[in-house]
């Protein structure tokens, strides 16, 4: 089986990938990832931008006014029961159950089996581990930060109960930052879980601005976490560039983009912004076929790059762009069409087609994780100007993104 899947591997990479592939798998297993390492030169936060007020996140309270009688009472109860479970370490994970990790959480624990990733490792070589250790992703989905939207968007919805829940979330996100200093541990070994993470933060830290607590240390922290990404980042993306080439690469070039926003504006993040723009006008293309299926053969995961565009253009638009890039544009309309061709109009849901690991990337609305309508809809709000549902819970995700006058739309 082992050897049937080398092939397989090898036919569809071609000569020059499977080259760069056993290059790359040498650079990790000879320690060169270690010694070779980009050397990170020290940031001077005095020159950092305010990207906190900067980010293209709608006001939490434009947000409640238009979408609380969206949303059923049941729902919102449901969302803060969520995030008081976050409080006791309790994470809804993959939208689907809760994994005990613990107060404070423990960041490198497998949740399912009680065993632990090594957090001393350099992350080059702490996925040797895996077999030992069972699917890495179960301890990544916590570090994913899935309950920064429950936290934040509970205190949005419910301001009485908001100083706990947003105390707990910067205590959460000062806990992880201590605990996973780069380059060590599970944490770092992915750039997709890295952009993930950084855009979870940034979110709930926005819906949260009016919180009462002093976060100019955190926002720091935060700041030279991102400056030490964006290195981490551009000496990585070469792998997801030559042999993975999907949802991966898409992510990280968001990531170098996003980071980009929260360092100064020198030489190093102007090429990163570079970078990640290129990348995604030219994998948009690529990407998602002229019929609208996308190259990984799986509705969620199609569903997951799209949210990495939507939050682009967000971004996109919040420096001034004024028009969708064409790549975009095209790989989002062709997605919108066949994706809402497959799906059933009355809940939601798709065909589970495809690879389905419960991945969604940004948690916003209080729908079912098998409910497309949410992004979808979102997606028509910006590429069309119009909705494709009526007026439902599913608005949330375009409300965060595109301001609370983008419901308005017929």
């Amino acid at each position: 089986m082992a050897l049937r899947d080398s092939i397989q591997e090898v036919r569809e990479l071609g000569l020059g990938r499977t080259l760069f592939r056993l290059a790359w798998e040498a650079r990790l297993r000879s320690g060169a990832a270690i010694w070779a390492a980009p050397r990170i030169p020290e940031l001077d936060l005095a020159g950092a931008p305010d990207w906190l007020s900067a980010l293209p996140f709608t006001d939490a309270a434009a947000v409640v006014h238009v979408m609380h009688d969206r949303i059923a009472p049941a729902s919102l109860a449901r969302l803060a029961a969520l995030a008081d479970d976050a409080i006791e370490g309790r994470i809804l994970c993959f939208g689907r159950w809760v994994a005990e990790l613990g107060r404070p959480i423990d960041w490198h624990l497998n949740p399912i089996d009680h065993t632990r990733w090594d957090g001393t490792q350099h992350f080059s070589k702490v996925l040797r581990d895996v077999g030992a250790q069972g699917d890495v992703k179960l301890a990544w989905e916590a570090g994913r930060f899935p309950q920064a939207y429950h936290l934040a968007r509970a205190a949005a919805f419910h301001p009485d109960r908001a100083g706990v829940w947003t105390a707990t979330l910067d205590a959460q996100i000062a806990s992880f930052l201590r605990e996973n200093p780069y380059p060590l541990g599970i944490h770092w070994a992915s750039s997709q879980e890295i952009t993930i993470r950084l855009a979870a933060w940034l979110f709930a830290l926005s819906a949260t601005r009016g919180s009462a607590h002093d976060r100019a240390a955190l926002t720091d922290t935060i700041t030279g976490y991102a400056w030490t990404a964006g290195h981490h980042l551009a000496d990585e993306i070469g792998y997801a560039r030559h042999a993975v080439y999907n949802n991966h690469l898409i992510a990280e070039a968001l990531g170098l983009y996003l980071v980009s926003r929260l360092v100064p504006s020198c030489h190093t993040a102007r090429g990163w912004a570079r970078e990640g723009l290129d990348t995604l006008d030219v994998e948009a293309e690529r990407q998602v076929y002229r019929d609208g299926a996308y190259i990984n053969l799986s509705h969620n995961y199609h569903r997951v790059i799209l949210q990495d565009y939507l939050l682009a253009w967000a971004l996109r638009k919040s420096e001034g762009v004024t028009e969708i890039p064409s790549s975009w544009r095209g790989a989002m309309e062709r997605s919108l069409d066949f994706l809402v061709a497959h799906q059933n109009p009355t809940d939601g849901r798709l065909p589970n087609q495809g690879a389905n690991d419960g991945s969604l990337p940004r948690v916003l609305s209080t729908c079912d994780f098998a409910d497309f309508r949410p992004t979808l809809q979102c997606l028509s709000v910006a590429v069309r100007g119009e909705r494709i549902y009526a007026p439902g819970p599913w608005d949330e995700e375009a409300a965060w993104l595109f301001g609370a006058k983008a419901l308005d739309v017929p």
